[in-house]
């Protein structure tokens, strides 16, 4: 497991240096465009003044999370991952990976946070008004993130390839999408995009849920890969 996470850490060091340094440009730029969009009284700027904070908050995690399909596929192109199955596990290897899941999830948190404390300082009544619902949207995309990337991990030792992995789970996240879209216009349920965000922040829990059982299923995947010779 330290080996996994030594070697994430190593491999991905430019992703949580992107990350961080992407976190103090938003950190700037978020209450910067916010205010400018709120002073101009334009309702249509005020809707973006509103994303700002948003946006923040999503693209801070974005850098950091990337480097995990990214670097688990680059392991096992370079026959990292077959060396390190061999000593250990199958379950324990699928677990140490999930460990690693972890840290990265910790280092996104702390690349959010930091425009997080910025708009708490310079946008007016945030804290009271929207700061709650930016943590659990944080909360949510991180194990969102996490429990995708799983999938993704797992597809990628059976297809040899993060592209391939990436289509096909992209293309089931689509799919259920326009399921649930065609659903919600059938019961004229209107969808917009803030409703969409803040239906996902009140409902956060449900998104962990939602990650355990991706994780959950990746993790049956990968094991049943792995044992059948997928990864060797």
């Amino acid at each position: 497991m330290k080996g996994m996470i030594t070697q994430w850490l190593y491999s991905c060091k430019w992703f949580l240096l992107g990350g961080l340094g992407l976190s103090v440009v938003l950190a700037v730029a978020a209450p910067v465009l916010y205010n400018s969009f709120m002073n101009s009284g334009d309702p249509e700027d005020v809707t973006m003044a509103m994303m700002m904070p948003i946006f923040a908050v999503l693209f801070s995690v974005m850098i950091p999370m990337e480097s995990l399909s990214s670097n688990f596929a680059n392991m096992i192109l370079c026959r990292f991952q077959a060396f390190t199955v061999t000593t250990m596990k199958p379950i324990k290897f699928c677990f140490s990976h999930l460990a690693v899941w972890g840290v990265v999830a910790v280092c996104s948190a702390v690349c959010t946070v930091i425009p997080i404390i910025s708009m708490s300082v310079f946008i007016d009544g945030y804290t009271d008004t929207m700061l709650l619902d930016n943590v659990k949207l944080g909360v949510s995309y991180i194990a969102f993130c996490i429990g995708f990337d799983y999938i993704i991990g797992a597809l990628t030792i059976k297809l040899k390839s993060r592209d391939k992995a990436s289509i096909l789970a992209l293309g089931v996240g689509f799919g259920i999408g326009f399921v649930a879209t065609l659903i919600a216009l059938i019961n004229d349920i209107e969808i917009d995009l803030m409703g969409i965000i803040n239906a996902i922040s009140d409902n956060w829990y449900y998104v962990a849920a939602g990650m355990a059982g991706l994780v959950a299923v990746g993790m049956a995947l990968m094991l049943n890969f792995i044992r059948k010779g997928e990864l060797s």
